[in-house]
């Protein structure tokens, strides 16, 4: 008995003292994708328009807004990644090739929490680019 409790308070404690930065992803071993060294996401989160009036010649800048981001092999709803954006909004993470869908989810930053989801794919040797927006709603709700 004694050994098992000895047992569970180092397993807490090793698992207590790893960390993960804002940009850095948290693979989920238990759906079997390993990380490639050289491919997977480079994004950014952004809130727009960034201003109540734009004028012509002199455009509206994005704001970045940290997130957090879930990465699923498309057509799965297990998580293969994590990964929490820098509070510019931009993130990174490896992903072997293939098509995924990510979910992001912003709760500062923006007037109410939002949650949209975007597919893309992983090329060999290379990141993919992906820009995720969120509604500022300074000019009303979007009609589309």
């Amino acid at each position: 008995m004694k050994t098992m409790v000895m047992t569970v308070v180092l397993t807490v404690l090793l698992v207590g003292c790893g960390s993960t930065s804002p940009r850095e992803s948290t693979a989920d071993t238990t759906s079997g994708t390993t990380a490639a060294a050289n491919s997977g996401i480079h994004g950014r989160i952004v809130m727009a328009p960034g201003c109540a009036v734009e004028q012509q010649g002199s455009p509206c800048p994005e704001l970045g807004v940290p997130a957090h981001i879930e990465v699923r092999m498309s057509g799965s709803s297990d998580v293969v990644a994590r990964v929490d954006s820098a509070a510019d909004g931009r993130f990174s993470v490896d992903l072997p090739v293939g098509d995924y869908d990510v979910t992001a989810t912003v709760d500062q930053g923006v007037p109410m929490p939002q949650t949209t989801h975007k597919s893309t794919t992983v090329m060999p040797d290379g990141y993919t680019s992906l820009l995720v927006t969120f509604e500022s709603g300074i000019r009303g709700p979007v009609s589309r």
